[in-house]
């Protein structure tokens, strides 16, 4: 039962709290976001960040409000450990898996019309 309410609010802060812009993260967004947006973001990798405020505070101040608003939400769920953790708990993300589970969500979730608050995973 847990599990179905993990997937169901998305909240995945009991696995993990910690946000993390590392190359799994990197490799995600790069199927989503612009090399000009991936540029920056690869500015402020190799930290782990202690929860959700404090990434998002530092993507304010790298991104700016305006592509924040635009791709905060996608960014934050590709480096939430937690939630990587829930969909992949014994498996090590590779790039192309990683890459065309992306594209699948993302193409799902558009023709739903709801962004991207499905999983980006299979």
């Amino acid at each position: 039962m847990k599990v179905i309410q993990y997937a169901k609010k998305q909240d995945f802060s009991l696995i993990s709290t910690t946000y993390n812009l590392d190359d799994e993260a990197l490799e995600l967004l790069s199927c989503n976001l612009s090399k000009d947006i991936l540029k920056i973001l690869k500015s402020i990798t190799q930290k782990i960040y202690e929860n959700q405020d404090v990434f998002i505070e530092c993507l304010l101040n790298h991104l700016g409000k305006e592509l924040w608003q635009a791709h905060g939400e996608i960014i934050c769920q590709c480096c939430d450990l937690g939630r990587r953790k829930f969909y992949h708990p014994n498996t090590v993300l590779s790039g192309s898996v990683s890459r065309r589970a992306t594209r699948r969500t993302t193409r799902r979730t558009t023709r739903r019309g709801n962004g991207f608050s499905a999983a980006y995973f299979d």
